[in-house]
């Protein structure tokens, strides 16, 4: 039997991939649609990940990291098979990132701009964010915009990438926190696209 969970919290040691594929099953299709991502946007960046864990198959969407693992969510269901970042580089020409703190943050991002090439790192975990600097500083960033969370976990992403890259860091989540919004997604989902251009 296949399904998704509804529990929140695994260690990744306890998981084992059985396969990936295009996206495909309905509940997954449908967590993308009440999310507000569009699914070409979700099919270009992600996969449908089936996994094992004790005596169950389960499925997930799931985002690829710099480790070869992935970030797995469902509707009930947060976790990963490895916890790293995601550096995705579009424009070759440009030392301008996007840092972004989830990677639905990332995909909404793309929701909005689906036309837009840009470089874009995923911390997938703010336990992520010193090696987030380290690729920051091999990348040779010039600019770098900040769509963190709003809470404090997220302000401090803005901070410490601030205390080391000065007046090049920006940070965006001024639009959707005067908005009462948790971050990208929230204002996707809540605002686009009515709001889309605001960004």
């Amino acid at each position: 039997t296949t399904f998704t969970q509804n529990y929140s919290y695994h260690k990744p040691s306890q998981l084992k991939v059985l396969d990936t594929q295009q996206i495909c099953s309905l509940p997954l299709r449908k967590y993308l649609s009440e999310r507000k991502i569009p699914f070409s946007i979700a099919d270009r960046y992600c996969k449908e990940v089936r996994y094992v864990m004790g005596e169950n198959i389960y499925y997930a969407i799931g985002f690829y990291n710099n480790k070869n693992g992935y970030e797995l969510r469902s509707k009930n269901y947060k976790g990963c098979t490895s916890k790293y970042i995601t550096t995705i580089i579009e424009d070759t020409d440009s030392k301008d990132y996007m840092i972004f703190e989830g990677f639905f943050d990332f995909l909404s991002f793309k929701a909005i701009y689906p036309a837009t090439p840009n470089n874009s790192i995923v911390l997938n975990s703010v336990c992520n964010l010193g090696t987030v600097m380290k690729e920051l500083e091999s990348l040779q960033a010039e600019n770098i915009y900040v769509y963190g969370d709003t809470d404090d976990e997220g302000k401090k992403v803005y901070v410490k990438i601030s205390e080391r890259y000065g007046d090049r860091v920006s940070d965006m989540s001024y639009f959707y926190n005067e908005l009462g919004c948790k971050d990208l997604n929230e204002y996707l989902v809540k605002y686009h696209p009515k709001n889309q251009l605001r960004l």
